[in-house]
């Protein structure tokens, strides 16, 4: 079967779900009410299909639907956008997760290239729409956040670049690197608060509510208002996003899970990012338990 073929089939399919889905009045005739914004790699896909599993909460069947960031997708009037969430049931809450939100000026042309430093941004186009959202940003260490980001692109034949050369890459290109940019929460998280009063957004950390999903889940529960589920369902590992899943083509899984950063990269990152380490716990009043 042609690429085409297979596009249109699954155009034609998706066609037909909308039908359907408008004739049971399964669109619904709001916005979303909250946001999984990021970051990357920080656990958003578990977060996505733990809170879709919530009686109260409906979650789209598709997580990062990257309306908000892609030129090409959005429109203010959000009519396409409400058929994403096709089989919505009257669920109490209806939540969105797509990490890349969060990344202030960083939207998609119609062409599909992402481009960084623009002037508007995917949360000030959710605010024009859809003010009263709350918004989840779930924060992970800068640095093991890099080498996760760096071994699913090479477990995805995205790049070849070993991670010492992609972080001195970055460090050649100063402020304007991808690699850096990407983890400057203090940016991204200041864009945010530009738009959205603090009260509406729930900061949780990666490395702490991945220890104990118990009082993590109950706790973001306790944010959207909903009432917590004593027993959370143990997710397949596809829904837990671990690395290894992307694996593909002729590269072996112990090389790329063996992807480390040694002590001196390790120094080089920290001092490039100290600042984030600084604005985070000084925003969340404690110390957080990230490695530096």
């Amino acid at each position: 079967m042609s690429g085409f073929t297979t596009k249109l089939k699954k155009y034609l399919i998706y066609r037909i779900k909308i039908a359907r889905a408008y004739l049971k009045g399964e669109i619904p005739d709001r916005g979303p009410d909250f946001f999984i914004v990021g970051a990357t790699r920080s656990g958003t896909t578990f977060l996505h299909h733990m809170l879709g599993s919530h009686p109260d909460i409906f979650m789209p069947e598709t997580k990062e639907l990257m309306y908000f960031n892609h030129d090409r997708r959005f429109r203010p009037d959000l009519k396409n956008y409400m058929k994403m969430f096709h089989g919505y049931r009257q669920e109490k809450l209806i939540g969105e997760a797509t990490p890349l939100y969060m990344e202030t000026g960083t939207l998609y042309d119609r062409q599909d290239k992402m481009q960084l430093f623009q002037s508007e941004s995917a949360i000030q186009r959710i605010y024009e729409s859809l003010p009263n959202a709350k918004i989840i940003v779930s924060l992970r260490s800068p640095i093991t956040r890099i080498v996760s980001v760096h071994r699913k692109n090479r477990l995805q034949g995205k790049t070849s670049t070993s991670l010492r050369e992609e972080i001195e890459n970055g460090l050649k290109e100063g402020p304007r690197s991808k690699l850096f940019y990407k983890n400057r929460y203090d940016i991204h998280l200041e864009n945010i608060f530009k738009y959205f009063p603090r009260s509406h957004v729930k900061i949780i950390i990666f490395e702490e509510w991945t220890k104990n999903v118990q009082a993590g889940m109950a706790d973001i529960c306790a944010f959207l208002g909903i009432s917590d589920m004593k027993s959370w369902p143990k997710l397949p590992e596809k829904a837990q996003n671990k690395a290894n899943r992307y694996s593909r083509g002729e590269r072996s899984d112990k090389e790329e899970i063996d992807v480390k950063i040694d002590p001196e990269l390790r120094a080089l990152v920290y001092k490039e990012l100290f600042m984030v380490y600084e604005y985070v716990e000084k925003l969340m009043g404690r110390k957080i338990p990230w490695q530096t």
